[in-house]
């Protein structure tokens, strides 16, 4: 049985891009990519760390979202995660507002994204190139 790349429950905005590294240190890099480019493009957003569930690693957040990354089999996920506090209704709402500026940063250091289609009944996703 097959399974897709772990998406965190409650994730508000999700992108999901290729990825083939040699190595973790290529793989580490790439995430300090991410992460700058995050900075970057949202002011209010610095590096963070921690885990959310077994396979997602938060690599930036600010006071209403998390930045998490998953990896399964050269599939990247990179979610928005509201905070689950009393400004989580805030948090849903940055996600929303900042979907296709995010969108772009995560194509830009990955060099595309995908968009999920669906699933097979065995959990294996299926996933369609985005156009630039």
């Amino acid at each position: 049985m097959g399974r897709s790349v772990y998406v965190p429950s409650g994730a508000e905005v999700v992108a999901y891009a290729s990825v083939e590294c040699e190595d973790s240190f290529e793989y580490d890099m790439l995430m300090e990519d991410l992460v700058a480019s995050l900075e970057a493009a949202f002011p209010s957003v610095s590096e963070d760390s921690g885990y959310v569930g077994r396979e997602g690693a938060v690599v930036a957040s600010n006071r209403l979202v998390q930045f998490v990354v998953a990896e399964y089999c050269g599939l990247v996920s990179v979610s928005v995660v509201p905070n689950d506090d009393e400004y989580y209704e805030l948090g849903k709402g940055f996600a929303n507002r900042i979907n296709a500026k995010f969108q772009k940063v995560v194509a830009g250091v990955f060099g595309g994204v995908y968009a999920k289609l669906g699933s097979f009944s065995n959990g294996e996703g299926v996933y369609q190139k985005v156009a630039a």
